[in-house]
């Protein structure tokens, strides 16, 4: 089942919130080992509820491949769907960058006009906006709905751990990290997350469509 902490008693859009939710859990399908269902007490711990968490990381400040400054909080009202990697990764983070780049090809006009892609480099010192830019042009990728985004090692290492992101160096040196994907809602609180496998990409799909119209039902 999808998880939701308790909203504060005082939030002026927790009816909406509420009618929101539900629709979810009556129209996504349930979650199997392909999209695990989280508690973001346990995995995340620096969560106190779902609106703190989306508050807390749009106070986190980014630059992206183009050297703009950005959050999170600068897509509120759009679906985000998030994932750490690096440029240089030859393990997991290439075969993330494929399965982004197919669900972006599944994506409607429509849709794709309510939707953005955030990929956060766990290497913020050697990646520059410059290396993102790179990166983008040789992966053919779309960058004006898929972002890259770099910052300070502070903020990189702040965003990470609320993600429950974990690092460490193996025998040859290679960064090794935590391989999954989030799917954050138009208020950028965490619906989903997806482990990294390629049976996933069907149901990434399946649920930002559904998530965006959901978010066309709600606002009317």
């Amino acid at each position: 089942m999808l998880i939701a902490l308790g909203f504060p008693a005082d939030s002026g859009s927790m009816m909406k919130r509420l009618t929101y939710l539900a629709l979810i859990l009556a129209l996504l399908t349930p979650l199997s080992s392909l999209g695990a269902a989280f508690d973001p007490l346990r995995e995340m711990p620096t969560a106190i509820d779902p609106l703190a968490f989306s508050e807390q990381l749009a106070a986190i400040r980014f630059i992206d491949q183009t050297g703009d400054a950005v959050s999170t909080g600068d897509f509120r009202g759009k679906i985000v769907l998030l994932n750490f990697m690096y440029t240089t990764c030859k393990t997991v983070c290439p075969m993330q960058t494929q399965y982004m780049k197919a669900i972006h090809g599944e994506m409607p006009e429509e849709v794709k006009n309510d939707f953005v892609m955030l990929s956060i480099s766990l290497l913020p010192e050697q990646e520059t906006p410059a290396v993102l830019s790179d990166y983008t042009q040789k992966m053919n990728i779309d960058a004006g709905s898929w972002r890259f985004l770099t910052g300070s090692p502070s903020s990189v290492a702040r965003a990470a751990d609320m993600f429950g992101i974990k690092t460490q160096r193996s025998e040859s040196d290679e960064l090794e990290h935590t391989a999954m994907f989030f799917l954050l809602d138009g208020d950028g609180v965490i619906i989903q997350r997806y482990a990294n496998q390629v049976a996933v990409i069907e149901r990434m799909t399946e649920d930002v469509l559904a998530l965006h119209q959901l978010s066309i039902v709600t606002s009317h």
